[in-house]
């Protein structure tokens, strides 16, 4: 379990990091300093201490902070499809691929609504890993450009 919640407290770390929800930092209020908790508090950490110097020369350099959301789409569209591929054949499967083929349509707006349970949860399991991607994919043109490039 700690080695999930070590890659949990990065990954938390790498999509908040531009963020208001920076400020709390990775030991934040409710820290007890559980074995969980460290772990994820040593994974954010670790991933903050890794991001800092590309975060500041992404904010100060426009060609590399192109580059660098250019790549990231591409990473983040690569793990959506290391992702999908991973889960079995099924109704969360199936409720996964529901969400990713609906998600920028009016029929959003619906939701992840149906009556078998595996089937929403795949389709929140999609909704939840796809809501960075695409406000990043509607927000910064480099990021969809390197998305749409895989």
């Amino acid at each position: 379990m700690l080695e999930g919640t070590y890659k949990e407290g990065a990954f938390y770390w790498s999509s908040v990091r531009n963020t208001d929800k920076a400020k709390i930092g990775c030991r934040g209020p409710g820290y007890a300093g559980t074995p969980d908790q460290q772990s994820w508090a040593n994974g954010c950490e670790a991933a903050k201490s890794h991001l800092d110097a590309s975060d500041k020369r992404r904010n100060s350099e426009p060609d590399y902070k192109a580059g660098w959301n250019y790549v990231s789409g591409q990473l983040d569209r690569q793990g959506w499809k290391h992702w999908y591929s991973g889960l079995s054949e099924g109704n969360y499967k199936q409720g996964a691929f529901y969400w990713s083929s609906v998600r920028s349509t009016a029929d959003a707006k619906l939701g992840c609504r149906g009556t078998e349970a595996e089937w929403i949860d795949g389709c929140k399991a999609a909704k939840a890993k796809l809501d960075y991607t695409d406000h990043m994919r509607s927000t910064n043109a480099d990021y969809k450009a390197g998305w749409n490039s895989v």
